[in-house]
């Protein structure tokens, strides 16, 4: 339908703005925004991709290790 297309362009807009926003995240870090968008991120996945692919797949593991890494540092002093 139509609108399933939609829903589908949609949702893969948000999939590619989540990507950004991570790497934002991660560059000032952010935790907990890095955070919601790759626990987003990997909701959405399987809504817009078909998982039996290899790459979808790759993709999905790719998510997990990202989720495991914590973006937070400490800034160095420089004194």
């Amino acid at each position: 339908t139509y609108a399933g297309l939609t829903n589908v362009a949609i949702d893969r807009a948000q999939f590619k703005l989540l990507i950004e926003q991570m790497r934002w995240a991660a560059f000032y870090n952010q935790e907990q925004v890095y955070e919601r968008c790759v626990k987003v991120s990997q909701e959405l996945l399987p809504t817009i991709f078909d998982m039996n692919s290899e790459s979808a797949q790759k993709f999905a593991e790719i998510l997990q290790e990202l989720s495991k890494i914590h973006v937070q540092t400490e800034t160095p002093d420089l004194q």
